[in-house]
C-alpha cells in the first residue's frame, strides 16, 4: 500500500487561506444582504396564513366549512388588512373552543352573527376577528393580546374564558403568580424565539416548516368523515378515564387566582392600548342534571398537573359549580376595574340543540350567544363613542 503525503508550500498555504477567507466573506455578505432585503422589502410574518375546506357531517354544525386564518392566527369577517375602513369599528374576540368554533363558517359563529347585529344597531361597518384555541386558557390569551393588540387598532375586545381555566387545575395544580411572564406562545425553545425575532432568514425557514405542518393538517381534515371519527375517538378515550367527583382546592393553589390574574392583565392591556373591554363568562354544557345524550357529548378532561398528566373525567355538576365560583369572582374583579362582565353560563340551554361538546356550540347555540352578547357589546361601543376607554355599564 502506498501512502501519499501532500505537502503544501508556504505560498500554496497562503493562497488556500485567502481562498477560504474570500468564500467566507462572500457567504457572510450574502447572508447580510438577504437579511437586509427581507427586513426592508419583504418581511416574513410570524405565522403562515392558511385556508382549507372540510365537511363536518354532523347535524347542528355548518355542513361545509371554510377555515382560514391570517398571519396573526385570526379568523376574520369583513376585516381589512392593515388599517381598518374609515368610519368602521373593529371588534376582536379572544377565547377558547366556544370562541374559535372551528366547526363553523365565520358568518355562522356567535361573533360573526354579533358583527351583523351590531352593524344594524350602530349603522357602522363592523370588522370582526377571533383569536381562539380549544386548548387555551385566559393567561395565554392575555399574552397574545399583549404582543399583538396594539397593532390591530381594535375598538372593542371581548374576552371569553372559563372552562379551560377550571379544567387545568386538578389535584396537582400549583399556582404561579409569575406564569404570565413565562408563557411562550408556541413550543419553540428560547434561542429559537430570539432567532425568529431578529432573523428574517430564520423566520422564513420556520414558516416553510409550519406550512408543511398546515398542509398535513389540511389533508387530514379534508378526509371524508374526519370530524365524526375524531369526536367519536375522543369520547371513547374520555369514557375510559377515571371519574373525579370533586377536586380539593388549596387556598394558595387555586386556579381561580390565575383566572383573576388574566382579567387583571386584560384590563391593563386595554388601558394601555385605549381599547374597550367586555368580559364574558364562557357558556358550557356541564350541569348537575344532564340527560344521557348530553353526557355523551362531554370529552374535555381534567388535568392533574400543569404537564397534563394524570387526566380524569370530572363530574359535570362540580364543573358547573366551579365555573359559577370563577364567574362570581370575575364579576367582582371587573366591577372594581370599571369593566363590564357578562356571564353567559346557564343562559344557553344545556341540551344537544345548543351544544355539540363541552363548550362547543351548534348553530342554534351560536345564535343564542350572539343575541345575549349584543346589548353588552353595544353598550361598550356607545360609551367609547362618548370618549370612555372602558365601560362598566353592563354587568350581568
Amino acid at each position: 500500500m502506498r501512502i501519499h503525503v501532500w505537502v503544501y508550500s508556504v505560498g500554496e498555504m497562503s493562497l488556500l487561506r485567502k481562498l477560504f477567507l474570500a468564500l467566507a466573506a462572500i457567504a457572510v455578505l450574502g447572508l447580510v444582504g438577504t437579511e437586509a432585503f427581507l427586513w426592508l422589502v419583504k418581511r416574513q410574518p410570524d405565522s403562515p396564513s392558511a385556508r382549507f375546506y372540510f365537511e363536518t357531517g354532523i347535524p347542528g354544525l355548518s355542513p361545509h366549512v371554510e377555515y382560514a386564518v391570517n398571519d396573526k392566527r385570526l379568523r376574520t369577517l369583513n376585516w381589512s388588512e392593515g388599517k381598518k375602513q374609515e368610519g368602521a369599528l373593529r371588534v376582536l374576540c379572544v377565547g377558547g373552543a366556544s370562541t374559535e368554533l372551528l366547526v363553523h363558517n365565520v358568518e355562522d359563529t356567535w361573533w360573526g352573527r354579533l358583527a351583523q347585529d351590531l352593524e344594524l344597531r350602530t349603522g357602522k361597518a363592523i370588522e370582526i376577528a377571533c383569536y381562539g384555541s380549544g386548548r387555551d386558557y385566559i393567561l395565554g390569551g392575555a399574552r397574545w393580546c399583549a404582543e399583538n393588540l396594539r397593532d390591530l387598532d381594535v375598538d372593542l375586545l371581548i374576552v371569553s374564558y372559563g372552562l379551560g381555566d377550571v379544567l387545568q387545575g386538578g389535584e396537582g395544580y400549583r399556582y404561579d403568580p409569575d406564569k404570565y411572564f413565562k408563557i411562550r406562545l408556541d413550543s419553540r425553545a428560547r434561542w429559537k424565539q430570539t432567532a425568529s425575532e431578529y432573523s428574517q432568514i430564520y423566520r422564513a425557514l420556520s414558516l416553510w416548516k409550519k406550512r408543511k405542518i398546515i398542509k398535513a393538517r389540511q389533508e387530514t381534515m379534508e378526509t371524508e368523515g374526519f370530524l365524526v371519527s375524531l369526536f367519536q375517538a375522543r369520547r371513547e378515550a374520555y369514557a375510559e378515564l377515571p371519574f373525579a367527583r370533586e377536586v380539593h382546592r388549596e387556598l394558595a393553589h387555586d386556579p381561580l387566582l390565575e383566572y383573576l390574574d388574566g382579567i387583571d392583565r386584560f384590563v391593563s392591556i386595554c388601558e394601555e392600548t385605549g381599547t374597550g373591554l367586555l368580559v364574558f363568562g364562557e357558556p358550557v354544557l356541564h350541569s348537575a342534571i344532564l340527560g344521557p345524550d348530553e353526557i355523551r357529548l362531554l370529552r374535555a378532561p381534567l388535568q392533574a398537573s400543569a404537564s397534563g398528566t394524570g387526566l380524569s373525567r370530572p363530574d359535570p355538576g362540580w364543573v358547573a359549580r366551579e365555573l359559577e365560583r370563577f364567574y362570581d369572582a370575575g364579576r367582582v374583579r371587573c366591577a372594581e376595574a370599571g369593566v363590564a362582565f357578562n356571564s353567559l353560563e346557564g343562559r344557553v340551554p344545556k341540551t344537544t340543540k345548543y351544544f355539540i361538546g363541552d363548550s362547543l356550540l351548534t348553530l342554534e347555540g351560536c345564535a343564542r350567544v350572539a343575541a345575549l352578547a349584543v346589548p353588552g357589546a353595544e353598550a361598550v361601543l356607545v360609551k367609547r363613542g362618548q370618549g370612555s376607554v372602558l365601560s362598566g355599564s353592563v354587568s350581568q
